[in-house]
């Protein structure tokens, strides 16, 4: 989808169903403000190989005036994938969750949770890198914070609060 450059764009999941997403991809440069607001379960195909890219289900490059909001959730289907492959069993298995960047991002969180990563324990998450992060929550219930399960990133410029404060 090429949106206008001067008109802002919305892409709204407003109720609290699932939604299959094949695939997408949000690619700037674009003038005009961008918002996504996901206040139900966005979720992967369970079979990877529907990707018409590997390991990339959902891509976000080089957007500014870029809005994600509404406390959804984005659902990977990384447990399903786990027990879809014989990766428990083969060493010789090639499949990881790894090479993630989150740079670059700039704005406010509607939760006290601005960052969350939540990877499997049967499949952590490597490599990932966290590097200049500033978020400002904009309500009073308690102070900007993040969680990280199975996951320890490489942090750069990132604030304390925003960089797997909470580890699960």
């Amino acid at each position: 989808m090429h949106a206008h450059q001067h008109q802002q764009v919305q892409f709204l999941f407003q109720r609290e169903h699932t939604y299959k997403l094949k695939e997408a991809s949000f690619k700037g440069p674009c003038k005009a403000p961008v918002e996504l607001q996901v206040k139900g379960t966005l979720q992967a195909p369970q079979d990877g190989a529907q990707l018409s890219k590997p390991d990339t289900w959902i891509e976000f490059s080089y957007l500014e005036n870029f809005t994600l909001s509404g406390g959804g959730t984005f659902d990977g289907q990384g447990h399903k994938a786990w027990l879809a492959n014989d990766c428990h069993k083969n060493s010789k298995c090639s499949i990881k969750n790894q090479d993630k960047q989150c740079e670059n991002i700039r704005g406010t969180s509607s939760t006290p949770v601005a960052v969350k990563i939540a990877c499997a324990k049967g499949l952590p998450c490597e490599k990932v890198e966290m590097t200049d992060i500033d978020l400002k929550y904009n309500r009073n219930q308690g102070s900007i914070t993040s969680q990280c399960s199975n996951v320890k990133p490489t942090v750069t410029r990132v604030a304390n609060t925003l960089a797997c404060a909470t580890k699960h």
